[in-house]
C-alpha cells in the first residue's frame, strides 16, 4: 500500500470493501467447480451425477440469493441460467412448475441417480427443496419407470414389482 501511495497509484489499493467482494466470489463459484469436476469424468459414468449436481447448485444459489452481500446480480444470473439450461430436469423433480427450456426433461437422469449406489435417493430425501408429497410421488414415478424399463428389456410376470416392494 505504501509503495502504491508513493508512486501515485493509490487508486489500486484494495479497500476493505474490495477485499470482501473478492472473498465472496469463491463461495459463489466453488459449487460450480465441484459439479464440473464431478461431471467431467472420463473413466466413470457421469449421468448419475446430473440430478444431484443440479439440485445441489439450485440449493446453493437459493441460499446465496438470501445471503450474498456484493454479488447478488451474479447469483441471480447464475440461477436464471441454471433454470433455463436445466428447466426440464428441475420440473421433473418438482422444483419448477413451468420451465423456460425442456432440456434434461427425461426421467433417465433421476433414474440413473437412483441406480448409482453413490447417490440412490439421498439427493431426493436430503436435498430436494419440495414437499414430502412431491418427493413421494417422484420416488414412485422413478421406481415405476425403472421397473417398466427393466420389464421392457426382460419381460416378466410382475416378478420385479414383487421383488422391489416386499
Amino acid at each position: 500500500e505504501e509503495l502504491l501511495r508513493e508512486t501515485e497509484h493509490s487508486h489500486l489499493i484494495i479497500t476493505v470493501r474490495d477485499f470482501a467482494m473478492l472473498k465472496e466470489l469463491p463461495d459463489i463459484l466453488e459449487p460450480f467447480a465441484e459439479a464440473t469436476d464431478l461431471t467431467q469424468g472420463d473413466k466413470y459414468t457421469t449421468i448419475s451425477c446430473v440430478t444431484p449436481c443440479v439440485i445441489g447448485l439450485f440449493n446453493c444459489l437459493s441460499r446465496m440469493q438470501q445471503s450474498c452481500k456484493y454479488h447478488g446480480a451474479v447469483v441471480r444470473e447464475l440461477m436464471d441460467s441454471l433454470q433455463k439450461r436445466f428447466g426440464g430436469l428441475l420440473t421433473v423433480v418438482g422444483v419448477l412448475d413451468e420451465p423456460d427450456n425442456l432440456g434434461f426433461v427425461d426421467l433417465i437422469y433421476p433414474m440413473a441417480s437412483l441406480l448409482d449406489p453413490n447417490y440412490g435417493f439421498v439427493w431426493l430425501e436430503n436435498d430436494l427443496p419440495v414437499s414430502v408429497a412431491i418427493k413421494d410421488g417422484l420416488q414412485r414415478k422413478v421406481i415405476d419407470a425403472i421397473i417398466a424399463e427393466a420389464e421392457s428389456i426382460c419381460p416378466t410376470t410382475g416378478e420385479l414389482n414383487e421383488f422391489f416392494f416386499r
